[in-house]
């Protein structure tokens, strides 16, 4: 299984710098050894959320700080309604640019029609060590689980039985 950390921020945001300041550092390097993890911090100049006006190889505002991923899933754009945001999708999910969005939100929830929505009870402290927790908590699944002797109809062999 192979997952995304997604976290955004923006410049003029009080609890953005905040974070920045006091916890980022901290948690890159409490999650640079969490294995099957891609990580990346886009830091907006600015609180209104623009996301696509802006090119995806601009390294002052997308951060690839681990991981292969180059991309950014067009439908996360719609995403982003408030500041800081931390996120967490299945790579496979965040590669597939023809479905909604599956993953987890700090502080909200991610609809089934790939919307955010604000949710109090996925609120937590906005630390280094509570993030860590959330993330390696939150792990998103990405293969299909098989019970021990079920078959996968994919790997049938018709005529074989």
């Amino acid at each position: 299984m192979s997952n995304i950390f997604i976290i955004v921020t923006a410049d003029g945001c009080g609890h953005c710098t905040r974070f920045k300041a006091q916890h980022l550092d901290n948690l890159i390097k409490m999650l640079m050894s969490t294995e099957n993890l891609n990580i990346i911090h886009i830091n907006l100049p600015d609180m209104k959320g623009l996301l696509p006006t802006y090119s995806i190889s601009d390294s002052n505002i997308f951060r690839y700080i681990k991981g292969n991923i180059r991309t950014i899933n067009p439908k996360f754009y719609n995403m982003i309604g408030w500041f800081p945001q931390f996120f967490i999708f299945s790579t496979e999910s965040w590669l597939d640019v023809n479905k909604p969005l599956k993953g987890k939100l700090i502080g909200g929830r991610i609809l089934d029609d790939g919307t955010i929505q604000q949710d109090p009870s996925q609120n937590i402290a906005l630390t280094a060590d509570s993030i860590y927790k959330w993330v390696v908590g939150s792990k998103i699944p990405t293969k299909q689980k098989v019970m021990p002797g079920y078959i996968i109809p994919s790997k049938i062999k018709y005529g074989s039985m």
